[in-house]
């Protein structure tokens, strides 16, 4: 901790994007998910979803340690006030959120003629109704997802734009 001057959000940062925190929680072991399904005996992690912030914490850590220039914002009107029309590049935003919905920011965005490429992250919609929602064709990551789906998404590899 000492390396990193006392900062605690390094530290959770360290501990989040650690091999052993991201080793799956999904049971390996039949015989002992049937014995204990409840996972009374805890023979495997449970899941625990992650807030929002700690969340974008990690994917603003992940994408700076790969070398991309990051801005980020607490919410849909924060992004919005500060967004200028010359702006291009990728726009990450969960559809989920308080306020203003990550649609209803898609759809503010389109009628200012955006330049960004728009990515909706969701664990709740269903991805075909959201696409067919907005008209136009838009890359939607399910999370959980991992960091090749996210790069393959950043060099063009997957989903609609």
């Amino acid at each position: 901790m000492t390396e990193q001057h006392w900062s605690v959000k390094q530290l959770i940062r360290s501990i989040v994007l650690s091999k052993t925190y991201q080793m799956s929680s999904q049971p390996a072991d039949a015989a002992a998910e049937e014995a204990d399904p409840e996972n009374i005996l805890l023979h495997r992690a449970n899941i625990r979803r992650l807030e929002g912030e700690a969340i974008r914490d990690a994917f603003t850590f992940l994408l700076r340690s790969r070398g991309y220039a990051i801005r980020t914002f607490a919410s849909a009107r924060e992004f919005l006030d500060a967004y200028r029309d010359d702006w291009q590049g990728w726009l990450f935003s969960d559809v989920q959120m308080p306020v203003m919905t990550g649609v209803e920011l898609v759809r503010e965005l389109r009628g200012r003629n955006t330049l960004l490429s728009i990515v909706l992250m969701t664990a709740h919609e269903n991805v075909a109704s959201l696409r067919e929602s907005l008209s136009e064709p838009l890359v939607v990551l399910e999370k959980p997802f991992s960091a090749g789906e996210l790069r393959g998404v950043l060099v063009g590899d997957r989903g609609e734009r």
